[in-house]
């Protein structure tokens, strides 16, 4: 069996990869791909609390594409995806 590239479920059984925006510290910053852990718990927490697969990634998709830049930190991130299912008129309550 292989190991899997990323564990949505649980990213920190990589040994290397945050789950919890609370883990994060500077040095990550050498490092900045061992932060997704943090989007990756959240959009798996997301999909498994009921929304559906699609309009979780296309409200993922969006706030990438119109929200998030290179300095976007996770509350900000957050809240784009926020405002991206808004914007798809998608429940965000």
């Amino acid at each position: 069996a292989r190991d899997a590239l990323r564990y949505f479920d649980g990213p920190t059984r990589d040994g290397r990869t945050i789950a919890n925006v609370n883990d994060f510290q500077t040095v990550i910053t050498d490092h900045p791909a061992l932060g997704v852990g943090v989007f990756d718990k959240f959009f798996y927490l997301v999909v498994t609390d009921g929304v559906p697969f699609p309009d979780a990634f296309e409200a993922v998709v969006l706030a990438n594409r119109i929200y998030w830049h290179g300095e976007t930190g996770f509350y900000d991130g957050a809240c784009g995806v926020l405002r991206a299912a808004s914007d798809l008129n998608q429940d965000v309550s």
